[in-house]
């Protein structure tokens, strides 16, 4: 039976199923992500009248820090998969994204994290949790090539809709590495928490109309692989 989150499209955008299988570690998002112009329009978003309506809490301010890691042999980026180190304050995690399907601009992907510190040690952990097998065949080729990564600063602002649903606004502004190079990175993720997401998709619509944002289409991995030259 299909749910009217398995059929949602916008701006082109993936937007992707929020679901957990307990026991299973894999996850599909609801996101939407916008660029944003730059620091003042990022905290002009975060002072905005209707998200502050909607706030149900101060929200957070985390420093993260992503570094993007393949196989020796390039056999993750052979099979469009990501494998991510991720710092967030004092919590890391390694995570595995790999593709899905594309259907009217509707994104799918499956998602595997754990709680590690190193990502090659990370991948067993990632397999028991359902990640696909392969993975044993990357971890055998010893250490992992760093291609990329993110330095940023996100504040966080918790959301509830009228109809009960739940979403998260994210603020994130540093700087895109790789290859001796740096882009600038300043952009705005809804991400849905808990619920329906008529009303998030509603909101985001006339937010980005509000602030004049334009929707992003591209991963921060793609952007970073760019900067790197890849």
């Amino acid at each position: 039976m299909e749910r009217e989150t398995d059929k949602l499209a916008f701006f082109g955008r993936a937007v992707y199923n929020q679901e957990k299988t307990e026991g299973q570690g894999m996850a599909t998002e609801t996101e939407l992500k916008y660029r944003v112009p730059d620091a003042a329009a990022l905290e002009g978003l975060l002072r905005d009248p209707e998200v502050a309506a909607l706030c149900t809490g101060p929200g957070e301010t985390l420093r993260m820090e992503s570094l993007y890691y393949d196989s020796p042999s390039g056999a993750l980026a052979a099979r469009r998969w990501t494998l991510r180190e991720r710092r967030e304050n004092d919590r890391r995690a390694v995570t595995l994204k790999t593709p899905g399907t594309v259907e009217n601009g509707l994104h799918t992907r499956g998602e595997w994290e754990t709680e590690a510190d190193d990502a090659l040690a990370a991948l067993p952990e990632l397999m028991r949790l359902g990640a696909p097998p392969e993975l044993a065949e990357l971890a055998a080729e010893g250490p992992l090539t760093l291609l990329c990564g993110a330095s940023f600063t996100r504040r966080t602002r918790p959301l509830r809709f009228a109809d009960g649903s739940e979403a998260e606004l994210c603020a994130d502004l540093g700087a895109l590495t790789g290859g001796g190079h740096e882009t600038p990175l300043c952009e705005a993720e809804l991400e849905l928490k808990s619920g329906a997401p008529g009303a998030m998709l509603a909101f985001a619509a006339a937010l980005a109309r509000r602030h004049g944002f334009a929707p992003e289409a591209r991963s921060k991995f793609a952007r970073a692989l760019r900067t790197a030259g890849r």
